[in-house]
């Protein structure tokens, strides 16, 4: 069976209301600021990642399509990575241009695969996003009690849920290309664990700018 098949109407429409608020909010703020103004929004990127991790919250706990389907948050944070995509080839951004593909590949594999569906392993990577506020919160006040906040999120949601989750879907899935990207995804969020660790035993009051996949593109 086709997977679209699969995917409800509700669903498919919810998917094309998401890309067309994700590429109106691009095309407006790009008209008012240019090419850099919707990455510098972090208003917007808070809202795909509290929003997301509330539909996978939904869904990992009812871990039943009838009640809530999978492809929920798939299809919004879908809409928001294929726009965070083209921001960054219209921005030259190419290790974001990376990170966004990487993304995309893996929630569309988790999509296409009953297995990674069934075991709601698109929800449990979204769940990642919970650290991301206090990313932005720290940019904004650089203080050491906003990054301790941070590092810890971090390292909870980033460096232990991910090789946790991953490892109990490996059982039913085994090495495939869902877990290749997922281990990628993590390996980056690894090296940018090792430069926290070593920018909070060198705090200073205005320490130099921790350059994480977010802040760099968001241009901090």
């Amino acid at each position: 069976m086709n997977v679209l098949e699969e995917v409800p109407s509700r669903i498919q429409t919810f998917f094309f209301i998401s890309l067309f608020g994700w590429v109106a909010a691009y095309i407006f703020h790009f008209s008012r600021g240019g090419k850099q103004a919707f990455a510098k929004n972090l208003f917007l990127h808070d809202f795909h990642a509290v929003a997301v991790c509330i539909l996978a919250s939904m869904s990992i706990f009812f871990n039943d399509e009838a009640v809530f389907s999978e492809f929920t948050t798939l299809s919004f944070t879908l809409s928001y990575f294929i726009v965070d995509f083209v921001d960054c080839v219209i921005r030259r951004d190419i290790p974001f241009f990376i990170h966004a593909l990487l993304s995309l590949i893996t929630m569309v594999g988790c999509g296409l695969n009953p297995i990674h569906r069934s075991n709601r392993s698109g929800s449990r990577g979204a769940m990642t996003e919970l650290s991301t506020y206090s990313l932005h919160k720290w940019q904004k006040t650089k203080s050491k009690t906003d990054f301790i906040i941070f590092f810890v999120l971090f390292t909870a949601c980033r460096i232990i849920w991910i090789p946790y989750f991953m490892w109990g879907i490996y059982s039913d899935s085994g090495l495939d290309f869902q877990m290749v990207g997922g281990s990628c995804i993590f390996l980056l969020n690894l090296f940018w664990w090792f430069k926290m660790v070593s920018i909070l035993r060198n705090y200073e009051e205005r320490p130099k700018q921790f350059k994480s996949p977010e802040n760099e593109k968001k241009g901090q």
